[in-house]
């Protein structure tokens, strides 16, 4: 296991063929390096493995009162079902050894469920406007991230951060079975209320 893509954390089970983040990283040092260090409240949407967790603790949620959300069935999305001859994967426990490795488990509440139940739970227990940073990496059917967006935006603070992934992913050649057209249809009706940081395979907006 070659230490330096796995940051460090020579325990944590990660695959190297899924390693679908670390070409992130430069972004994310440029765009929120800024925050490092501060006391920030960050939410995940999608965090399969924990790869993106991982990082995020060691690199950008530094401070002792750092906060982590991540919100997933820990059973893979369609396409990891479909791999899995349509078994859904079993990944929780995978997920809490990784995050585990950092030793900064303490940080981190996991809410076990599908993002939309869980969002609008977190909206009935009055968490609206109370994250810094939202990551929104989970179902990448258009409704879904549509539909994510639209509630994450509400839990965001205002001059708060809103990261859509795969903004460039494909998958069977249908539209609404990607994220790009439920992104750009979220970009536009909400284009006055946020500005636009990085578009790539990645999306970065601020809420103003």
């Amino acid at each position: 296991m070659d230490q330096r893509k796995d940051f460090g954390l020579e325990k944590a089970l990660f695959n190297s063929q899924e390693n679908w983040f670390d070409h992130n990283i430069p972004n994310w040092t440029r765009i929120l390096g800024e925050l490092r260090g501060q006391p920030l409240n960050y939410l995940e949407i999608g965090s399969y493995k924990g790869r993106s967790a991982c990082w995020a603790l060691l690199h950008l949620l530094t401070h002792e009162k750092s906060r982590m959300t991540a919100i997933d069935p820990f059973t893979g999305s369609i396409e990891h079902i479909q791999a899995n001859g349509g078994k859904p994967l079993q990944l929780l426990e995978v997920f809490k050894h990784n995050i585990k490795q950092t030793k900064q488990a303490k940080k981190v509440r996991i809410i076990q469920d599908y993002s939309q139940n869980a969002m609008i739970e977190l909206l009935a227990k009055k968490e609206g406007a109370s994250y810094d940073i939202i990551y929104i990496d989970g179902s990448h059917t258009a409704y879904d991230t549509l539909t994510d967006a639209t509630l994450a935006w509400r839990l965001l603070k205002p001059g708060g951060m809103l990261i859509f992934d795969d903004y460039l992913w494909t998958f069977d050649g249908k539209p609404q079975n990607e994220p790009k057209i439920a992104i750009d249809a979220f970009l536009l009706a909400f284009k006055d209320h946020l500005t636009i940081l990085s578009v790539g395979w990645q999306v970065f907006a601020r809420k103003q």
